[in-house]
């Protein structure tokens, strides 16, 4: 049977173990956060990139047309 000491010791070190654990998930959980804020960046000026370049090629498409159309 472990004693008075022994069992605060186990006690001290499990306590330190939960805090590392602790602080290792408040990390990952930031590191997380920070990640879909710059996914979250890329993707909408992806998607803006892609809608100038649509609105770009249908304006070309129209204006050609009207240039041989016009012939």
């Amino acid at each position: 049977m472990p004693h008075d000491e022994d069992i605060k010791y186990m006690l001290g070190r499990l306590e330190g173990k939960v805090d590392s654990l602790i602080a290792g998930m408040k990390q990952q959980t930031q590191e997380l956060q920070e990640h879909e804020k710059r996914i979250r960046i890329l993707e909408t000026s992806k998607a803006w990139v892609l809608g100038w370049s649509s609105a770009a090629a249908l304006l070309i498409s129209v204006i050609i047309q009207f240039l041989f159309k016009g012939n």
